[in-house]
């Protein structure tokens, strides 16, 4: 049953509880106010071939986990938090089943996967597969591998997967794929995540020594400065260039991601 909407106070009181006392009454609390969560996000792959009811209890095993987890000494609201291991359980439940997607098994496979999109979105204009590598800390060719086989050709979602004996279509592949656009539990925690993540990053940059900061932004900015540009600007070689560089990036990284 779905509970009642929890305030930022109400939400900080029940966490603490369940982790300092271990109360169960507080993690059920805290469960039934992201009930509706889960059941929201489920129901944006709902066209996959996982029945939605499985779906949803992989959904509520991604919300016990995130439950596990949750510090809200961190900042950032319940909503935001969940929604991350919800999608990460409902994903991992059609990765098991869906055979396009069975390819997708390895670490760090998965690992590209499922943080694509936060890739991209916090690199902005300067994403490419070595710059979504250094930030997932994956190898290159990982990255090279599965982006095609992520991104496919025009295919219409009403061309037949499998065709009766009489001709008719059984099954299209918009049964068997999930949607990728927005799902409607941004509703939830979208103005919230996007001050959160911006209140991480800025947080996180500001704590860069000034010349990492400097290297960052040069690197990430409209037209980067190659390695070689910045080292002569700063009278260090490239390759000390490149090692403050991957130490920042590890360091945002480390910073912004939501564990």
């Amino acid at each position: 049953m779905k509970g009642k909407h929890l305030s930022r106070e109400e939400e900080k009181e029940a966490a603490l509880t369940f982790r300092k006392r271990g109360d169960v009454s507080a993690l059920h609390r805290l469960a039934r106010s992201q009930a509706g969560l889960v059941v929201t996000i489920a129901c944006g792959y709902r066209k996959s071939a996982v029945p939605l009811d499985d779906l949803v209890q992989e959904g509520h095993l991604g919300l016990l986990h995130a439950l596990k987890k949750f510090n809200p000494d961190r900042g950032a609201r319940l909503t935001t938090y969940a929604s991350y291991w919800i999608r990460a359980y409902i994903l991992n439940a059609i990765l098991r089943q869906h055979g396009p997607l069975r390819t997708f098994t390895s670490n760090e496979h998965r690992k590209i996967f499922f943080g694509l999109a936060r890739a991209k979105h916090f690199l902005n204009g300067s994403a490419n597969p070595k710059t979504i590598a250094t930030f997932l800390g994956v190898p290159e060719r990982d990255v090279l591998d599965i982006l095609p086989r992520m991104a496919g050709g025009d295919v219409s979602l009403d061309a037949p997967l499998s065709v009766k004996n009489d001709g008719r279509t059984e099954t299209t592949r918009a049964n068997v794929v999930p949607s990728d656009l927005p799902g409607p539990e941004d509703a939830f925690g979208a103005k919230e995540e996007r001050e959160d993540q911006c209140l991480r990053l800025s947080r996180a940059l500001r704590s860069l020594p000034p010349r990492d900061r400097d290297i960052l932004r040069a690197r990430f900015a409209e037209e980067p400065e190659t390695l070689e540009e910045i080292g002569k600007r700063l009278g260090v070689s490239r390759e000390r260039v490149r090692q403050l560089e991957r130490r920042a990036l590890g360091v945002v990284r480390k910073r912004v991601q939501v564990r």
